[in-house]
């Protein structure tokens, strides 16, 4: 009997354990997708624009590429924000193409260079040299991610961008994806918000020249990180992941 007795009671014990635990994971799943879920206001487009104009106005250094720089104002060169926001950036300073160059075979031979951030992504661009990747854990449904170290940096895409031309006008309207290592990269960016909110950009741009050859690549933010997964708060996996975020495009006149 005392036997009998000894199982029932480690028969109860195991059961309430065992719903204590599925009750644990019940509330983590639900605040975990509340938290999800919250939606990030979007900023208003005329003060987006204005906020874009301050980094011309106050002559705030626009990269190239993470080591070349043009400050607005400077000779040969024309920065300015268009009536949709967008940054654009024509250069013919000789030394500044030469430090392009210098620094990436595909530029030899430049005559001319024009660079276009679409409006949202001026501000984050212009300030890549300060990104710091979040601290904070984030969680989606039963997952928990955190980064644990990495960088950023600005990348010129691989492949050339459809397009078209008539006399010296050019044009281009493409769309181009965010490219993914793998499922994590675009499941812990989602989760922790890191401004990889859409798949794909799409590029819409117009200007004359006299070059006689114009080639037009992305102009990207390239992630390398190291990102860990934690699942039902026993299961746990580290990976380095990459992400391609297309952010513009470049204009390579020859």
């Amino acid at each position: 009997m005392k036997y009998l007795g000894k199982v029932a009671r480690l028969k109860k014990t195991l059961f309430l354990s065992i719903l204590f635990i599925l009750l644990v994971l019940l509330v983590l799943f639900v605040v975990w997708n509340v938290q999800a879920d919250e939606v990030t206001p979007n900023q208003n487009e005329a003060d987006l624009i204005a906020s874009n104009r301050v980094w011309i106005e106050s002559k705030t250094p626009i990269p190239l590429t993470n080591d070349i720089s043009v400050t607005p104002f400077e000779k040969n060169t024309d920065v300015e924000i268009l009536k949709n926001g967008n940054l654009v950036v024509e250069v013919t300073n000789a030394k500044l193409l030469k430090q392009l160059a210098f620094e990436n075979s595909i530029y030899d031979g430049i005559k001319a260079y024009r660079l276009v951030i679409t409006a949202p992504n001026v501000a984050e661009y212009i300030n890549n040299a300060k990104f710091k990747y979040p601290m904070d854990h984030a969680y989606t449904g039963i997952s928990n991610y955190q980064i644990e170290s990495g960088t950023r940096s600005i990348e010129t895409g691989s492949d050339a961008i459809r397009l078209t031309r008539e006399n010296n006008q050019v044009h281009t309207k493409s769309t181009v994806q965010v490219r993914f290592s793998d499922d994590l990269a675009k499941d812990s960016m989602d989760a922790l918000q890191m401004n990889v909110s859409s798949n794909s950009l799409a590029l819409d741009d117009s200007f004359q020249t006299k070059a006689k050859s114009v080639r037009a690549f992305s102009k990207e933010l390239f992630y390398d990180f190291n990102v860990t997964k934690n699942s039902w708060l026993i299961l746990s996996s580290s990976k380095q992941v990459h992400v391609y975020s297309p952010v513009g495009m470049e204009y390579i006149m020859k």
